[in-house]
Protein backbone atom coordinates (compact mmCIF):
# COMPACT_ATOMS: atom_id res chain seq x y z
CA UNK A 1 0.00 0.00 0.00
CA UNK A 2 1.38 3.42 -1.00
CA UNK A 3 1.01 6.29 1.49
CA UNK A 4 0.52 9.79 0.22
CA UNK A 5 2.76 12.31 1.88
CA UNK A 6 1.67 15.88 1.75
CA UNK A 7 4.25 18.59 2.12
CA UNK A 8 3.35 21.79 3.89
CA UNK A 9 4.32 24.60 1.58
CA UNK A 10 3.02 27.43 3.74
CA UNK A 11 2.67 28.01 7.41
CA UNK A 12 -0.68 27.49 9.09
CA UNK A 13 -2.74 30.61 9.78
CA UNK A 14 -2.21 30.22 13.49
CA UNK A 15 1.54 30.76 13.15
CA UNK A 16 2.76 34.17 14.29
CA UNK A 17 6.27 35.14 13.20
CA UNK A 18 8.59 36.13 15.97
CA UNK A 19 10.12 39.52 16.04
CA UNK A 20 13.80 39.01 16.59
CA UNK A 21 16.05 41.53 18.17
CA UNK A 22 19.63 41.15 17.09
CA UNK A 23 20.95 43.66 19.59
CA UNK A 24 20.14 43.98 23.26
CA UNK A 25 17.91 46.88 24.24
CA UNK A 26 20.76 48.64 26.03
CA UNK A 27 22.60 49.05 22.72
CA UNK A 28 19.98 51.19 20.95
CA UNK A 29 22.55 53.90 20.15
CA UNK A 30 24.80 51.25 18.62
CA UNK A 31 21.90 49.99 16.51
CA UNK A 32 21.20 53.52 15.23
CA UNK A 33 24.83 53.97 14.20
CA UNK A 34 24.77 50.59 12.44
CA UNK A 35 21.67 51.69 10.57
CA UNK A 36 23.38 54.88 9.43
CA UNK A 37 26.44 52.95 8.33
CA UNK A 38 24.24 50.46 6.47
CA UNK A 39 22.37 53.25 4.68
CA UNK A 40 25.69 54.86 3.78
CA UNK A 41 26.93 51.57 2.31
CA UNK A 42 23.77 51.22 0.23
CA UNK A 43 24.03 54.81 -1.04
CA UNK A 44 27.71 54.34 -1.92
CA UNK A 45 26.88 51.05 -3.65
CA UNK A 46 24.29 52.88 -5.79
CA UNK A 47 26.82 55.62 -6.60
CA UNK A 48 29.41 53.08 -7.67
CA UNK A 49 26.94 51.15 -9.83
CA UNK A 50 25.66 54.30 -11.49
CA UNK A 51 29.19 55.53 -12.18
CA UNK A 52 30.03 52.23 -13.87
CA UNK A 53 26.74 52.16 -15.75
CA UNK A 54 27.27 55.68 -17.13
CA UNK A 55 30.98 55.20 -17.87
CA UNK A 56 32.38 57.85 -15.54
CA UNK A 57 35.95 58.79 -16.36
CA UNK A 58 38.64 58.91 -13.68
CA UNK A 59 38.50 62.72 -13.51
CA UNK A 60 34.72 62.77 -12.97
CA UNK A 61 33.34 62.75 -9.45
CA UNK A 62 30.07 62.95 -7.57
CA UNK A 63 28.99 66.04 -5.71
CA UNK A 64 26.90 65.28 -2.62
CA UNK A 65 24.44 67.83 -1.24
CA UNK A 66 21.40 68.05 1.02
CA UNK A 67 18.27 69.43 -0.59
CA UNK A 68 14.57 70.13 -0.23
CA UNK A 69 12.00 68.48 -2.47
CA UNK A 70 11.96 71.48 -4.87
CA UNK A 71 15.76 71.59 -5.09
CA UNK A 72 15.81 67.85 -5.75
CA UNK A 73 13.44 68.12 -8.71
CA UNK A 74 15.41 71.08 -10.12
CA UNK A 75 18.69 69.14 -9.87
CA UNK A 76 17.13 66.07 -11.50
CA UNK A 77 15.96 68.23 -14.41
CA UNK A 78 19.39 69.81 -14.81
CA UNK A 79 21.77 66.86 -14.29
CA UNK A 80 21.87 63.22 -15.33
CA UNK A 81 22.47 60.84 -13.62
CA UNK A 82 21.37 61.79 -10.13
CA UNK A 83 21.11 59.52 -7.13
CA UNK A 84 18.84 60.61 -4.32
CA UNK A 85 17.65 59.19 -1.05
CA UNK A 86 14.93 60.50 1.23
CA UNK A 87 16.28 60.29 4.76
CA UNK A 88 14.81 60.98 8.19
CA UNK A 89 15.89 64.41 9.46
CA UNK A 90 17.25 62.88 12.66
CA UNK A 91 20.02 61.05 10.80
CA UNK A 92 20.41 63.12 7.61
CA UNK A 93 23.31 65.28 8.82
CA UNK A 94 25.24 62.32 10.22
CA UNK A 95 24.65 60.24 7.08
CA UNK A 96 25.75 63.16 4.89
CA UNK A 97 28.99 63.56 6.83
CA UNK A 98 29.69 59.81 6.81
CA UNK A 99 29.19 59.52 3.04
CA UNK A 100 31.44 62.51 2.39
CA UNK A 101 34.14 60.95 4.57
CA UNK A 102 33.89 57.60 2.79
CA UNK A 103 34.13 59.30 -0.60
CA UNK A 104 37.08 61.36 0.69
CA UNK A 105 35.34 64.63 -0.14
CA UNK A 106 36.10 67.83 1.73
CA UNK A 107 33.53 68.71 4.37
CA UNK A 108 33.19 72.49 4.68
CA UNK A 109 32.82 74.31 8.00
CA UNK A 110 29.15 74.97 7.26
CA UNK A 111 28.56 71.28 6.60
CA UNK A 112 30.34 70.35 9.85
CA UNK A 113 27.88 72.54 11.77
CA UNK A 114 24.84 70.73 10.36
CA UNK A 115 22.62 69.18 12.99
CA UNK A 116 19.05 67.92 13.27
CA UNK A 117 17.65 71.36 14.14
CA UNK A 118 19.23 72.94 11.06
CA UNK A 119 18.00 70.12 8.83
CA UNK A 120 14.43 70.45 10.11
CA UNK A 121 14.50 74.27 10.02
CA UNK A 122 15.66 74.31 6.38
CA UNK A 123 13.24 71.50 5.37
CA UNK A 124 16.10 69.35 4.06
CA UNK A 125 14.86 65.86 3.23
CA UNK A 126 17.07 64.47 0.49
CA UNK A 127 20.64 63.39 0.09
CA UNK A 128 21.48 63.93 -3.57
CA UNK A 129 24.51 62.98 -5.64
CA UNK A 130 25.12 64.36 -9.10
CA UNK A 131 27.98 65.01 -11.46
CA UNK A 132 28.26 68.75 -12.23
CA UNK A 133 30.03 67.96 -15.53
CA UNK A 134 27.06 65.94 -16.85
CA UNK A 135 24.19 68.28 -17.58
CA UNK A 136 21.12 67.17 -19.49
CA UNK A 137 21.05 68.30 -23.08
Amino acid sequence: MVKKISLITRLPKTHHPRVRSFLPIKNIANMASQTIEFQAKIFLFDLNNSAKEHWFKTDEAWEIILATADEKSALEKKYYPTISAKVLPEILAELFELIKKKLVLVVSDLEKKLDTKTVIKNHLQYLIAFNPQRQRS
